[in-house]
């Protein structure tokens, strides 16, 4: 890796963090994964939560949830009535678990979080192949056949404490969507199959549950298209993940091409977690957040020195709404 490239990992993951996944996976590498097998075997057995490398539960950037959270506890606080959210694409649940812990600031607002996946394996031998990391996508593709991420799912929102507000919804989002209602959810986040025509069919589906006021969200807009190299991404727009060589970054090319044909340009976006309220049925407006990323901002169950180390103790408290400056 080129120094350019590394540092703009750094700034992407921030050096904590990025430096915590550098030790654990040359840790894994010496090791075997016992490393990462005994971070998993611990949390299963103490009832912490698990989003670490076995498995590849650690899906996305942590401080994306700063955003995420922030955004979501803010949507939280301004609406009356149950708040409804969707969510497509969940794995091991790091994501449903920050939009469930928004909901708990506020204790007299009910709601749920709906989470659609089929928990089983979509990727193919091409995919894992094409991939810019495909020893994690081998042992995803491996864990869904299993059966071991919904598990995983299940024990996370049980030990992160809002498995009353979280509803599993298993199977594709084409097969279910036509089962919700239209123009019924507050906060729509699409973080599912990469591949562009998975993706842009994903939105325009999603777009469709929206209310009027709500929000349409998602993942891994690493870059937007305008800053991305068309030529290699226009090639690759059915790979999962790959490095693009104008920025040297990783890249979901078939997310950024998606979402820009969409919305007709660039979205409101922060470190690769993008939203977009919805302003009619055919309009879209960029959403405003001047929230500065402090890690003490994250949602309790991703603040790995604490609940890596102390169980349930860093999510018994009810978590707070982050202030936004």
């Amino acid at each position: 890796m080129n120094p350019r490239a590394a540092l703009k990992l750094i700034e992407k993951y921030g050096f904590f963090d990025f430096t915590k996944i550098v030790l654990e996976r040359s840790l894994n590498r010496l090791t075997r994964h016992a490393v990462s097998r005994f971070f998993y075997d611990r949390a299963m057995t103490t009832g912490a939560v698990y989003f670490g490398e076995h498995l590849g539960a650690r899906q996305g950037v942590l401080r994306r949830h700063f955003f995420m959270y922030s955004l979501a506890c803010r949507e939280v606080q301004r609406g009356n009535g149950p708040f409804h959210a969707l969510e497509v694409g969940t794995y091991a649940g790091a994501s449903a678990i920050t939009w469930a812990l928004a909901l708990r600031t506020r204790p007299d607002r009910a709601g749920e979080v709906v989470c659609v996946d089929p928990w089983r394996n979509y990727l193919t031998a091409e995919d894992i192949r094409a991939s810019a990391v495909p020893d994690v996508l081998r042992e995803m593709a491996d864990a869904l056949e299993e059966g071991r991420v919904l598990q995983l799912f299940e024990h996370n929102t049980r030990a992160a404490q809002v498995a009353d507000l979280i509803q599993p919804l298993k199977g594709r989002f084409e097969e279910v969507s036509s089962s919700l209602p239209p123009a019924s959810r507050d906060l729509v986040y699409i973080d599912a199959n990469h591949r562009y025509e998975a993706v842009r069919a994903d939105i325009e589906r999603a777009a469709a549950l929206v209310k009027p006021g709500g929000l349409l969200c998602g993942d891994d807009l690493d870059q937007q298209w305008s800053e991305v190299d068309h030529a290699y991404c226009l090639s690759h727009l059915e790979s999962d993940v790959v490095v693009d060589p104008r920025s040297g970054q990783f890249v979901h090319a078939g997310v950024s091409k998606a979402v820009w044909d969409f919305f007709g340009g660039p979205i409101s976006a922060w470190n690769g977690f993008w939203a977009m309220r919805k302003a009619s049925d055919t309009t879209w407006e960029p959403v405003a957040l001047e929230a500065h990323f402090r890690s003490g901002g994250l949602p309790p169950h991703l603040k790995w020195w604490k609940t890596k180390t102390q169980s349930l103790l860093a999510l018994r408290a009810r978590p707070a709404a982050p202030k936004s400056s």
